[in-house]
């Protein structure tokens, strides 16, 4: 029968020890160039910042693996298309409805008086 040796005090599982592969460099560097970045870095791991730069802005920045494979992309490619929109719609929010400003002539309210 074999021996039981526990952990030392403080040991963390990771996602390998439960029989889960291990996420390749070529497999990271994948998920990362069909999200629109290029990796400047090798990869360090599922949920450390990873230096890149985005494909269509030219931006460098430092999105984690684990963000990027669950949709998120270029935040300044984000934030140009956001303010792009707004300028586009006049600034109003999705939804919102424009006021008319008021026409106040201020003969006819003196008038009313």
């Amino acid at each position: 029968m074999a021996e039981f040796s526990p952990k030392p005090f403080g040991s963390v599982s990771h996602s390998h020890d439960r029989g889960k592969p291990r996420i390749t460099q070529e497999e990271a560097f994948a998920t990362l160039r069909a999200a629109n970045f290029e990796p400047l870095e090798p990869y360090p791991g599922f949920a450390k910042p990873w230096k890149n730069r985005c494909t269509q802005c030219g931006q460098e920045s430092e999105p984690r693996y684990v963000n990027v494979k669950s949709g998120s992309r270029c935040r300044f490619c984000h934030l140009s298309r956001a303010r792009r929109n707004r300028r586009t719609s006049g600034g109003s929010h999705k939804g919102a409805q424009a006021i008319a400003p008021m026409n106040v002539d201020d003969s006819k309210s003196k008038e009313n008086r």
